[in-house]
């Protein structure tokens, strides 16, 4: 893939990929570094950053540690909804300081969100008295993550194993207006030649 090359499904290309490979490796880099590893000018690293940034593809923030911060408990939560408040219900999950992050997902539950938490009494006394307030809520499951075996943020990789799996044959990101059927342009009779009479079907 060309520095180019744009990337199926998305507004970008392999240098912007190759950009956040440098990013991932280490999110304090300057512009001026990644240009030189790149090899490209300064400007062009520059002007791509301040676009993916502000065009929300990547964020540049610090991830911190948990059990180093004192919230050594790691859950996944799957919450079970009362359809007649999904939304109600939904911004009060959002709400909790103690979750930093909730989805709205398909199977068996409606909702699953991620909590950090400093003690089992904590997570105990969270879902005993936050979530078990909340109106909407008819089932709650816990998984406590005992350890993390993978946690990468290798985008340009998985974007390139991906792009495997692309059919060839339907480009993305192909506007509607290029399946319609264009019109047919109508036959000129030759000189001398006699127009085909119209076919009569006859009953």
């Amino acid at each position: 893939m060309t520095a180019d090359a744009r990337v199926p499904g998305a507004d970008i290309d392999d240098l912007d990929l190759r950009i956040i490979a440098e990013l991932e490796v280490d999110g304090r880099r300057s512009v001026v570094d990644i240009a030189q590893a790149l090899d490209v000018p300064k400007s062009t690293v520059q002007r791509r950053l301040e676009a993916l940034v502000r065009n929300r593809v990547i964020m540049i923030a610090p991830y911190a540690d948990s059990s180093k911060l004192g919230l050594p408990i790691h859950v996944h939560l799957n919450l079970n909804v009362d359809l007649a408040h999904y939304e109600e219900t939904l911004g009060a999950v959002v709400a909790l300081s103690e979750v930093r992050w909730v989805a709205v997902t398909t199977g068996p539950a409606d909702i699953v969100a991620e909590g950090f938490f400093a003690s089992p009494d904590h997570l105990h006394q969270f879902i005993k008295v936050k979530l078990a307030s909340i109106r909407g809520i008819t089932d709650i499951s816990t998984s406590v993550i005992l350890t993390v075996a993978k946690f990468t943020f290798q985008w340009a990789a998985l974007r390139r194993e991906a792009d495997h799996h692309i059919p060839t044959h339907v480009p993305l990101g192909t506007p509607a207006e290029k399946y319609r059927r264009r019109p047919r342009t109508p036959k000129v009779t030759r000189p001398g030649r006699p127009a085909r009479r119209p076919r009569v079907l006859v009953e």
